[in-house]
């Protein structure tokens, strides 16, 4: 994997999290997609697992700053781990899935993403609810807070759709040259 080329594409994707997010929300629940686990997706179809581990990590702590935490005394904090360990999970969801997916086809992009997210979000759920439990966090139920993020999470499976097409065009800059010749034309 090209770590330079793979720093610039979060770069740019960063900025679409930070930038588009709040123009694409459905409603004002905090439905909206997340372009940085679309990425993390991309990547965990086609890195080596010891690139994709690191990969994921960078990212999810990209999603952990973007992602304020409000706390008890009215302010927000930025708290990372839980994104970086939710996409860490989302990214070995994606690896162990991707033997039998076709790689190439933008519709796998999409239910992986959905499938990435909803594993990330489980374990941030849970993460921020242990830790609201003894931190001054505001932090609803359990229930309350996983709702609007499965629901993000399907959303973000649409949204790569569209992404994976641009972003297969970037796989050769990304170093993934030979794993997406060898996924030609045929099921990896």
């Amino acid at each position: 994997m090209n770590w330079l080329v793979f720093a610039l594409v979060a770069w740019v994707v960063l900025g679409m999290e930070v930038g588009l997010r709040d123009a694409f929300q459905i409603g004002t629940g905090g439905i909206a997609p997340s372009f940085l686990m679309v990425l993390v997706v991309f990547v965990s179809l086609w890195a080596r697992p010891t690139a994709l581990l690191g990969a994921a990590l960078v990212l999810g702590v990209l999603m952990d700053l973007v992602h304020q935490v409000p706390t008890t005394d009215g302010e927000t904090a930025v708290i990372v781990g839980p994104w970086a360990l939710g996409c860490a999970g989302g990214a070995y969801a994606v690896l162990s899935c991707r033997t039998m997916m076709f790689r190439r086809h933008p519709i796998t992009a999409g239910i992986l993403a959905a499938i990435a997210g909803t594993v990330a979000s489980a374990i941030v759920v849970a993460l921020l609810r242990v830790r609201s439990s003894y931190d001054g966090l505001v932090f609803g139920s359990a229930a309350s807070e996983l709702w609007p993020r499965l629901a993000s999470a399907a959303y973000t499976g649409v949204v790569a759709v569209p992404m994976s097409f641009v972003l297969h065009r970037l796989g050769v800059l990304l170093g993934f040259r030979r794993q997406m010749e060898a996924a030609g034309g045929r099921r990896d």
